[in-house]
């Protein structure tokens, strides 16, 4: 392939998380070229990317406020905004079909800033753990952890 100028290159209007981009990481002083994955890129950024099986995409930053004892995550979530802790403890349920490779990490914050008197615990529905261990527990107020998942368990980042 002849080399060509970035405008002039066809555009993919349907990349899947696993194609790579070129990017110039810190151009401004020290340029390095490297790669990045989709999914990377938009982990990177707490962004919300689904695949739809048509292989469009949908591209988000999905933040849902978490106003009640209880919440299940849902594929679109990607930053769980938990202001209920000002009220009361709250349990968030990963369900065991969002546990998947290809989900991407999502956030959970203690929005309410009493997680110290009201904890935020998180579990999964079945038996797959959270940094080995049966649930992750936030209990310093204002604290949040990030969670993404290898396929089988989920890790805190």
């Amino acid at each position: 392939m002849a080399d060509a100028k970035l405008t002039g290159l066809a555009e993919n209007t349907a990349p899947l998380v696993t194609d790579i981009l070129y990017i110039v990481d810190d151009p401004a002083i020290t340029a390095v070229s490297q790669k990045i994955t989709v999914a990377n890129l938009f982990a990177a950024t707490n962004a919300t990317l689904a695949l739809k099986a048509d292989k469009t995409t949908t591209i988000s930053s999905v933040v849902k406020s978490v106003t009640g004892a209880t919440y299940t995550l849902l594929a679109t979530d990607g930053i769980l905004h938990v202001s209920y802790t000002a009220t009361g403890a709250v349990t968030i349920t990963v369900p065991t079909a969002q546990i998947t490779a290809t989900r991407l990490p999502f956030d959970v914050k203690d929005a309410g800033g009493n997680a110290t008197a009201n904890n935020i615990t998180i579990v999964t529905e079945g038996a797959e753990t959270i940094d080995g261990e049966a649930n992750a527990v936030i209990s310093t107020s204002y604290n949040s952890l990030t969670l993404y998942s290898d396929g089988t368990n989920l890790f805190i980042k």
